[in-house]
């Protein structure tokens, strides 16, 4: 008899273990650390097809080499969020030569949790006195319970708002970088206005935000002679395909993306006309660090979501069947004693 309790206390205190363990240790490894830093290198070209400062059209568009960065560090926690500090820099021209160079810096507040984007006042574009509501959106990693089917709300600076990414239907092979399972996530948006303080933030480029009606004439748009100047408003396109881990949701790789800014004077009905195409690709080190990465992380979760709690189970499961089978030989033994009497 003593021997059944003992074994019913260990089968009740595996059973407890395992609840705990799904239901309270499991969602605290399930978040992002305190200590998120990453960066991410990318290369590809810069195309101009308007002059800096004037907008007038190019007899041919330049393409140059451009490089960079994209850092992001952690700032603070608390309250269950994390604040990142995001760096991006770019570089066009040829090594060697004149370069044009441009930084941008931007601050996000993530649920640690759900890893989308929160609505906090510590969250801001390119200045700190421009806050960005991105609640509910994603910038960095589309969520620890990723569902390769469904459809994630991404954030971009550029135009304020968020364009849905989706998995590409038919992306032919698809290079997992060694990982279990992945899953290739594109998005596009057409024309989006864009974001003024953005643009404004975009010094180098020297985008002006008016012109003369001569000036838009060179710059091929016709507007009424009556006005010495007029507004330009600026417009956005983006191409973009990541290869997101389906273990972690964490982003694999940048495929591609492409960024246009587009222009037209303020009022008209024509089409905006492209200023500036940037195409970008991650490099092949930057990729392999981030394989890295995911990899030592979705070790841990797939430890932590299956082995751990197949042990559990499995343990928790053999005591039972000990205590029952020790319960009924017991009971058995009883009544063969009392019969012996």
């Amino acid at each position: 008899m003593r021997r059944t309790i003992v074994l019913g206390i260990i089968t009740g205190v595996l059973a407890a273990v395992t609840v705990a363990w799904t239901a309270v240790l499991l969602p605290r490894l399930e978040q992002l650390p305190t200590d998120f830093n990453t960066q991410v290198d990318v290369t590809g070209t810069a195309t101009v097809a308007a002059l800096p400062g004037t907008l007038a059209r190019l007899p041919q568009p330049l393409v140059q080499p451009l490089s960079g960065s994209v850092a992001i560090t952690s700032v603070s926690s608390g309250n269950g969020d994390v604040v990142l500090s995001q760096t991006e820099t770019q570089s066009a021209g040829a090594a060697g030569g004149p370069t044009q160079d441009l930084t941008l810096k931007s601050q996000y507040v993530l649920d640690r949790h759900t890893t989308q984007n929160v609505n906090d006042p510590s969250a801001w574009s390119v200045s700190p006195s421009h806050p960005a509501n991105r609640g509910g959106t994603y910038s960095f990693v589309l969520g620890f319970d990723f569902d390769p089917n469904a459809s994630y709300p991404f954030w971009d600076d550029s135009i304020a708002a968020s364009y849905p990414l989706t998995r590409v239907a038919n992306p032919g092979p698809v290079n997992s970088q060694g990982l279990a399972a992945v899953t290739p996530m594109a998005g596009s948006v057409t024309n989006a206005p864009a974001d003024p303080v953005w643009i404004a933030a975009l010094t180098p480029l020297q985008l002006p935000t008016s012109l003369t009606p001569e000036q838009w004439q060179a710059a091929g748009f016709t507007v009424p002679a009556t006005q010495p100047q007029v507004t330009a408003n600026y417009f956005v396109s983006i191409q973009v395909q990541f290869v997101i881990d389906d273990v972690t949701g964490g982003t694999v790789s940048l495929d591609q993306e492409t960024l246009a800014i587009a222009v037209a004077p303020a009022g008209s009905t024509a089409p905006p006309l492209t200023v500036l195409t940037n195409s970008l690709a991650e490099t092949a080190p930057s990729i392999t660090t981030d394989v890295a990465l995911i990899a030592d992380a979705g070790q841990k979760l797939t430890l932590a979501r299956t082995t751990i709690p197949r042990v559990l189970i499995g343990l928790t499961t053999l005591f039972a069947i000990a205590t029952v089978t020790t319960f009924v030989l017991g009971r058995r033994r009883a009544g063969r004693d009392t019969g012996a009497r």
